[in-house]
């Protein structure tokens, strides 16, 4: 149970930075959309803290000190996204997008517990990047 939580808020907070990432690149901003996205992710966060390392730096520092890099400098540019105005929100989302892009691409393809979410990762990947580059 505690993994679908996790894992369902991680899938939910991808599909939401991928969102406004597109819509930002479009020139469409949501500072709500940004927010509403912080929360979801810092959430997820403290699920994966609580539920997967058991509140331990020192378990999470040695599955992947490059995961673990990664991964809180994606939370800590997605936190200050939504503190900052644009542009600088801008580069934060982007930023953070192609931080989590380089994690949670990978994952589903790695960790057997979340193998179903394989094709729905790419599919919002790939929605992102079209979207953005979409010309009217």
């Amino acid at each position: 149970m505690t993994d679908a939580v996790t894992f369902g808020l991680a899938f939910v907070a991808f599909v939401l930075l991928a969102t406004d990432a597109a819509c930002r690149w479009r020139g469409h901003r949501s500072a709500a959309l940004t927010r509403t996205t912080a929360l979801v992710v810092a959430a997820h966060v403290g699920c994966v803290w609580t539920f997967r390392f058991d509140l331990s730096f020192a378990a999470m520092w040695q599955k992947s000190a490059f995961a673990f890099v990664l991964f809180h400098g994606a939370l800590l540019l997605i936190v200050a996204s939504a503190f900052v105005r644009d542009p600088a929100r801008d580069r934060l989302v982007w930023g953070a997008f192609a931080m989590v892009c380089i994690g949670a691409l990978p994952a589903p393809f790695r960790y057997p517990e979340i193998a179903v979410l394989q094709m729905p990762m790419l599919a919002v990947f790939a929605a992102a990047v079209t979207a953005a580059l979409w010309r009217r």
